[in-house]
């Protein structure tokens, strides 16, 4: 019987003519006179095949139940792992955020504070005589009023003005005080060498000079306001982190500074001591590595090298700290995995990093997720426990094994009773029909047994046998049909083998095209480390085996790089062999001397008109970038407008004249246009497999969506940036199946090395 390939099964036609033979006794006979013998060898193949399958059921069901229960808690632990994530991630984002809303808080207080501080010493109204208040005289309630401290050497009539004029602050420093529960104290400290403080506070030392305090000398020079600490108080000997601003006068001349105080205490109880479950906690780092406040700072403490507790040896030597009053690096932490999360938190990167830290014992994670506090240059952090995470799917797997135990032993019983059972009933059944079937055993089961040796022989491939019985019934006629299947089989596996071998070949050979293609595009990334003026990154995912797109990217001259993109008009080995010579002739062409990209576009245009039997044409969009410059010169050929994003974030579609498709008219002639690269700017050019990318409605990806998601991660890497971009694709067209080649080129311009 002839075999067609693409069809479902043979054609019937042809089946080879099986010999009919004439019934002489009938197997419903034959059962109908020894029913009571088929009746118990029924009973025993019945109690038999139930045996079995209640033994198989019994052990499906018990892997059934631990199968069950080691999916759930393994799809729970996921469950609880993404949730916990995504949880982690936006605490300490909204921590940051609290953390940056009170430090400009405290900012704009200071800003506030000079700035009425430079009107009052411009207006000499405010210039009287006032009560003063040293550090030795306590008022009777400190709240109520300021003190004032000189600097060595310096007398209180050399700076009177300076002494009245700073008094008119007093009510503002209250007010802030009162309004602002985290700030500790407010000062003025004056160019004179006179500091003003609320409240009033004692303990200065003798020798003690604001103006050579980091926090007096950083913003005089910065001319802004300036973050210091976590240091050790001259007057309280306890850590404190600073804010301070200067006063500046109408001359421009420096009055002094403005000074507000914090403790990490006070940040501990108003901001970083939130609960992260039960093991967890926050903590926050300045921008040299120092945990400035963390209400768990001695297990951080644990994993620092000696050095890194500096400033808390001196609060020892000093007078009695609170126990909070610590100082650890966590740049200089014993644990490598700590070091590398302080170095991208000091880089103020965000993310979230599964770590095994030193502290536990029991060799357990954690997760470590952080964000940047843009007021004051810090980074915040968070610290959870994996063990906690899990601990819900470890109890649901404990509750899952014992219900898994109990339910075995209930099924175990219930076999054991019902065997019993059926092994009485079919005691009785054996010894009502033994008898008979004894007799008729053997006449029914011998050419059972000759079609079953068949039926092994043809499995083991021995398929020119032939059975012959004559038992003059049904099972006669089976074995003549069973011939003749061996018969069609041998056809139709004959024809099965030659079809299978000319499928191989055909998918031999495209693997080996895409291979070939693969190889003729640029594959190491980044293509040029040592050229630091910018970031490539490329990719091309075809619809077939193999594509009809090409990118390519490579050098003109010592500055000028070359990108190129196309898309020819067919698919499949066609346009791949098209695309390879596009490319080739491309390179040949742009690295002549003295060739501007629109010569190069037409020359190969001329070249690839010729004897172009098949039609075929490619859009191409070309350009040469100077890398010193920035400047760019491009020309296109009928391709999709590429887009440019501003390191601004600002992004648009690059103005392009249309242009002809190349291998359509030997005559075209193509147009140079130029645009200007900056630093940071992005070029992203693409293939119509991006923006004409369909869904199952077939809507297409769009122009304007191509936009959005370079708004939106055109600020990250260019390999991120493709990678996004595919993904982007890929998740619009969902199941619809991809129509057409997706080929894109990022390249980021940094500047001239």
């Amino acid at each position: 019987m002839p075999f067609r390939e693409g069809s479902t099964g043979f054609d019937t036609s042809q089946l080879s003519t099986i010999r009919k033979v004439r019934i002489r006794y009938s197997l419903a006979v034959k059962i109908l006179v020894l029913l009571l013998g088929l009746a118990t060898v029924t009973s025993l193949c019945t109690a038999g095949l139930a045996f079995v399958q209640m033994r198989a059921i019994g052990e499906h069901a018990r892997e059934g139940t631990t199968t069950l229960g080691k999916f759930a808690v393994k799809n729970s632990s996921s469950a609880l792992i993404a949730a916990a994530e995504e949880d982690l991630q936006s605490r300490v984002l909204g921590l940051a955020e609290r953390c940056d809303g009170v430090f400009r808080r405290i900012e704009i207080e200071a800003r506030q504070l000079a700035s009425v501080a430079s009107r009052v010493w411009s207006n000499p109204a405010y210039n009287v005589p006032r009560p003063a208040h040293l550090s030795d005289q306590p008022p009777a309630n400190i709240r109520d009023r300021s003190s004032y401290v000189l600097a060595p050497g310096v007398q209180l009539s050399a700076v009177q003005n300076e002494f009245n004029l700073s008094a008119e602050l007093d009510n503002l420093f209250m007010a802030t005080c009162a309004n602002e529960p985290v700030l500790l104290a407010a000062h003025i400290a004056t160019a004179g060498g006179m500091l003003r403080t609320f409240p009033w506070r004692t303990g200065w030392a003798a020798d003690f000079d604001p103006r050579v305090r980091d926090w007096y000398t950083l913003p005089v020079e910065t001319r802004n306001v300036a973050w210091t600490g976590p240091y050790v108080s001259k007057s309280t000997n306890r850590l404190l982190i600073t804010c301070s601003m200067p006063v500046i006068a109408v001359d421009d001349s420096i009055i002094g500074v403005i000074k507000m105080d914090v403790t990490p205490q006070t940040i501990n109880d108003s901001i970083i001591n939130i609960r992260v479950g039960q093991g967890g906690y926050a903590f926050l780092l300045d921008a040299e590595g120092t945990v400035v406040a963390s209400p768990r700072i001695e297990d951080l403490e644990k994993m620092t090298v000696p050095a890194a507790t500096v400033v808390k040896t001196k609060l020892d030597q000093a007078l009695r700290a609170p126990a909070t009053d610590k100082s650890v690096n966590l740049r200089l932490s014993t644990d490598p995995d700590l070091r590398r999360i302080a170095e991208r938190m000091l880089k103020k990167e965000r993310g979230l990093v599964r770590c095994n830290l030193d502290i536990h014992k029991d060799g357990s994670e954690d997760y470590i997720a952080y964000a940047p506090v843009s007021a004051t240059g810090w980074s915040v952090g968070l610290i959870m426990p994996i063990s906690e995470i899990l601990s819900p799917a470890e109890a649901t797997a404990r509750e899952l094994s014992g219900a898994a135990n109990t339910s075995s032993a209930h099924i175990d019983a219930q076999i054991t009773y019902s065997l019993w059972l059926m092994a009485m009933l079919l005691v009785v059944l054996l010894l009502m029909a033994s008898w008979a079937a004894m007799a008729l055993s053997r006449r029914i089961t011998r050419p059972i047994q000759v079609l079953s040796d068949g039926a092994s022989n043809l499995g083991a491939g021995k398929l020119d046998q032939q059975i012959v019985l004559k038992t003059g019934d049904e099972i006669e006629q089976l074995a003549n049909d069973f011939n003749a299947m061996t018969t069609n089989l041998q056809t139709y596996i004959e024809h099965l083998g030659q079809a299978t071998v000319a499928r191989e070949l055909v998918a031999k050979e495209l693997q080996i095209a895409q291979k070939i293609q693969s190889s003729l595009l640029p594959r190491i990334f980044p293509p040029f480390p040592d050229r630091k003026e910018m970031e490539l990154f490329a990719s091309m995912d075809p619809a077939r085996e193999v594509g009809g797109d090409f990118f390519d990217f490579f050098f003109i001259d010592q500055d000028r790089l070359c990108l190129a993109i196309g898309d020819v008009s067919d698919k499949g080995v066609p346009a791949s062999l098209f695309m390879a010579v596009t490319k080739t002739l491309i390179k040949t062409e742009a690295t002549q001397p003295d060739r501007s990209v629109a010569d190069v576009l037409a020359r190969v245009n001329v070249q690839l008109c010729e004897e172009n039997e098949m039609l075929m044409f490619v859009t191409v969009f070309c350009v040469f970038i100077n890398l010193k410059t920035g400047e760019m010169e491009y020309a296109n050929a009928g391709h999709n407008p590429p887009m440019i994003r501003r390191a601004d974030g600002d992004a648009q579609y690059l103005k392009v004249n249309k242009g002809v498709a190349l291998a359509v008219m030997d005559m075209a002639r193509y147009k140079v246009q130029k645009e200007v690269l900056k630093p940071g700017d992005l070029l992203y050019i693409y293939t119509d497999g991006v923006n004409e990318a369909m869904n199952m409605q077939r809507e297409q990806f769009s122009y304007d969506r191509l936009k959005r998601c370079i708004d939106e991660f055109g600020g990250e890497s260019t390999t991120t940036i493709c990678t996004e971009m595919r993904q982007a694709v890929q998740i619009f067209a969902g199941e619809a199946p991809q129509s057409d080649d997706i080929t894109m080129i990022a390249m980021r311009y940094h500047g001239p090395a």
